[in-house]
């Protein structure tokens, strides 16, 4: 008796494909049997039919383009349900929910907002799978100074409170945090620290930390962020 693991099974990503082409499959041997039956020619329905498809598809064109691209993606599987994915340049993390022929369901990882995103949208982005990649997360803060503030005090203490936290990498295995002179706003000098998690689930969590901390070893030195003071004059 030979056992199939569950990796070997048909997923459900492809039993609607499968079963939408069966019953397509079915059909038309049913149709083409009576037609048989009756004497009549086949050819000939296939030759109307193609002249009514034809003047439907002008009609529909976005509605077949989405139907297509329904197909196309469960023949690739880019994804599976369940996956965590990003689509295009965004970096929200979406776990995949459900894959129909004209759409595809995502949930966002962080505020559990669930949205559907048609097919041809999916396929003419590009896909990130990182369900079956590196878990690793790079994040980029950027935090403002005054002017006139010591730049090498506060890179010092904010490569020194990254590299401090738990679930930050600094064991040579990826690149180590690192510092950036970002650019001279209006009313600040921006400053950025990279630094990557050890778990893209933590990306939410771990920089308002990492932010907090910096904030607190600011104000102890005597670093001051910037904010805007309005002066509202009234005239009498």
């Amino acid at each position: 008796m030979v056992k199939f693991d569950k990796e070997d099974r048909i997923d459900d990503t492809l039993m609607p494909l499968f079963k939408m082409i069966g019953r397509i499959v079915i059909c038309v041997i049913a149709i083409s049997s009576i037609l048989n039956i009756f004497g009549m020619s086949l050819s000939v329905i296939v030759t109307s039919a193609g002249l009514v498809s034809l003047a439907i598809s002008l009609g529909a064109q976005e509605t077949l383009n989405q139907f297509f691209c329904g197909i196309q993606l469960m023949a690739t599987r880019p994804f599976r349900i369940g996956d965590k994915v990003r689509l295009g340049t965004s970096q929200d993390v979406l776990i995949v929910r459900k894959i129909r022929v004209m759409d595809t369901e995502f949930k966002n990882w962080l505020n559990e907002e669930v949205f559907r995103v048609p097919n041809s949208t999916v396929m003419s982005s590009m896909i990130s799978n990182i369900t079956y990649e590196d878990d690793s997360y790079k994040i980029y803060e950027y935090i403002d100074v005054d002017y006139g503030a010591d730049i090498e005090k506060a890179k010092e203490i904010m490569l020194d409170v990254v590299r401090s936290h738990p679930q930050v990498i600094t064991d040579g295995s990826k690149s180590g945090p690192s510092f950036r002179f970002s650019s001279m706003e209006a009313s600040a000098i921006r400053l950025r620290v990279s630094y990557i998690l050890t778990d893209h689930e933590l990306s939410y969590t771990v920089p308002c930390q990492i932010r907090e901390l910096i904030y607190k070893r600011f104000r102890a030195e005597g670093i001051k962020v910037p904010h805007n003071i309005i002066d509202v004059h009234v005239e009498e």
